[in-house]
């Protein structure tokens, strides 16, 4: 598992949980200071990154995330991208 923090710039949060099976990611959990609306949503944003490799670059990562059709209040798809890669890179255990 592996896990990390990106802080927004206008000081939100948000924090990643990565799931990880050989160079896929199998799970992902996004919690934070920020709103999603719907908030039903989230569930859906977390399984639109399941499935990317290890090595998907921040704007991969936020394509994903524009899959879903959420207003993200806080926080931007690059944030998730951002948390994604900083997860994946170790900066945080």
């Amino acid at each position: 598992m592996k896990k990390a923090s990106h802080k927004v710039e206008d000081g939100k949060m948000v924090k990643i949980q990565l799931e990880i099976n050989d160079e896929t990611v199998e799970g992902v959990q996004i919690r934070g200071d920020f709103f999603l609306e719907p908030p039903e949503k989230l569930e859906e944003l977390e399984k639109q990154l399941e499935g990317l490799k290890q090595d998907s670059t921040i704007e991969e990562v936020a394509e994903k995330a524009k899959n879903v059709e959420a207003d993200l209040i806080g926080f931007t798809h690059e944030d998730i991208g951002k948390a994604f890669r900083k997860a994946l890179e170790g900066d945080e255990k």
